[in-house]
């Protein structure tokens, strides 16, 4: 157990009117532990004469890369399709620890991020490129290490940005689950399911980013629906995304 003892070492747990914070300190702690332990397989790799470089859809895996599944954190942008928002920003820089703490890629969905540069940076170069966007947005944040999480993603190829799906995801990404507290009958997945899933085939992961989730027509382009929490409770987007990083991805 040396994972968890690790873990509860570093987080105090005593105080109910603190739980919130200390569920965030936990996903964090959780997070910083996985990026340790890819750090040294990297390191491990790099002696055995192997390049520590992420090839596609692989995992770090005893100081090799081995093709498996790969799962997509998408963030959908239900904030405001026109003007790019610090929010649009937080999100980014908050899912990208997330994304390279377990193993995962991340993508947006409608993201105005040519508006935010060209309102931000009049006269700047055109975002061409998905280490343009990172670099962007990783530009006045602090989040994240200042955005540095979300560059070392987009470097390692594992950042995308799509225009908002109109008639379904992109099948590249793999099976579409929506993270909703309102599962439809017939698509709902429970967390050992999904985990399950991630283990067996690439998957996206699709998170609504504003105050009212996805639009009603999202959901029926996703195959199936996560409720993390299992009693319908909703949760903020970066929390959501912890708690399914946490509950999906880590072994």
């Amino acid at each position: 157990m040396p994972l968890l003892e690790a873990l509860t070492d570093s987080v105090d747990v005593s105080g109910a009117d603190r739980a919130t914070d200390q569920v965030t300190a936990l996903l964090l702690a959780l997070v910083a532990v996985k990026l340790r332990h890819q750090a040294s397989l990297r390191s491990l790799g790099t002696r055995a004469g192997r390049s520590p470089r992420m090839q596609p859809h692989g995992f770090i895996c005893a100081g090799t890369w081995a093709a498996v599944p790969r799962v997509t954190l998408g963030l959908y942008n239900s904030y405001d399709p026109v003007r790019f928002h610090e929010a649009h920003r937080r999100g980014l820089a908050r899912a990208a620890p997330l994304a390279l703490g377990f193993g995962a890629n991340l993508c947006t969905f409608g993201f105005p991020f040519d508006e935010g540069r060209k309102r931000e940076r009049p006269g700047g170069v055109d975002l061409r490129t998905p280490l343009d966007i990172a670099r962007f947005v990783a530009d006045s944040t602090s989040i994240g290490e200042g955005g540095a999480y979300f560059v070392q993603l987009a470097e390692l190829g594992r950042f995308q940005s799509f225009p908002f799906p109109d008639k379904g995801f992109p099948p590249q990404l793999g099976e579409t689950v929506l993270t909703t507290r309102k599962p439809e009958p017939g698509k709902q997945l429970s967390v050992a399911d999904a985990r399950k899933l991630a283990q067996e085939r690439s998957m996206l992961l699709v998170f609504g980013l504003g105050p009212h989730g996805v639009p009603k027509d999202v959901p029926k382009l996703c195959a199936k629906h996560l409720d993390v929490t299992g009693g319908k409770f909703s949760l903020e987007t970066c929390t959501a995304m912890g708690a399914v990083a946490a509950g999906v991805l880590h072994a």
